[in-house]
């Protein structure tokens, strides 16, 4: 006995989908519609900018609420590296940087910084980014839970050694001894100009300070310090 299988309305047959799937796909792109909407890109590109052959590509990205920041991904035979901001703007306000004379937006959130390195990473491939360094806009220890907060996951998770991962600053000496005992792996850049040196203790206040934190560093951490001159 053969039996004949009838199909109601909502049942697939041989010449198209299911009804069931189809309203599944419209329901799939209603989530998806609804998700860009509520889930604005972190970063949208304003300028991109290139030199060097290609070698060297400037960004400068809009936040969700208007500001902005600027990446750098710089590309070398043996390494790339991306330079991050971790402010819109600054305000350490030294008469030698041009970020900090046009003065302080906001502080970026540890997602903001994250992005822009997963932007470079996109961008440089197929090559692997090698290097992060926070020498972009801002003062990274003037944002420091975002800063060590986005060290960590790079260590953790991008597995960045000490010597992939530097942070630069003008020198906020408490900062320093703070960031020394939280034993992330990464180098410390102390940026000063030399043009400056006669007024640095104006334009860059406690450098004997900062001076002594960077050399009596503990044994035991992973910091490793330079002095950019």
């Amino acid at each position: 006995m053969v039996s004949l299988a009838t199909g109601s309305s909502s049942s697939g047959t041989a010449c198209g989908p299911k009804l069931s799937d189809r309203r599944g796909d419209h329901d799939s792109q209603i989530a998806a519609r609804e998700a860009r909407e509520q889930f604005v890109p972190a970063l949208s590109v304003l300028t991109d900018v290139h030199s060097d052959r290609g070698a060297t590509r400037k960004w400068v990205f809009a936040l969700h609420d208007g500001a902005t920041i600027e990446t750098v991904l710089m590309t070398y035979e043996d390494r790339v590296t991306v330079c991050v901001s971790s402010q819109a703007g600054c305000a350490m306000g030294c008469t030698f940087c041009a970020t900090g004379q046009a003065g302080f937006s906001r502080q970026l959130s540890v997602g903001e910084v994250l992005e822009q390195v997963m932007f470079a990473v996109r961008a440089a491939a197929p090559r692997r980014l090698s290097n992060v360094v926070f020498m972009g806009m801002g003062e990274p220890l003037a944002n420091y839970r975002v800063t060590v907060s986005a060290l960590g996951r790079l260590h953790d998770y991008r597995g960045l050694s000490a010597r992939h991962l530097t942070v630069s600053t003008v020198g906020v000496a408490p900062a320093i001894e703070r960031l020394a005992r939280e034993g992330l792996p990464l180098t410390l850049a102390v940026s000063l100009q030399r043009g400056q040196r006669r007024d640095e203790k104006r334009t860059v206040p406690s450098i004997v300070a900062i001076r002594s934190r960077v050399c009596a560093r503990p044994a035991n951490t992973g910091l490793r310090p330079r002095r950019d001159a």
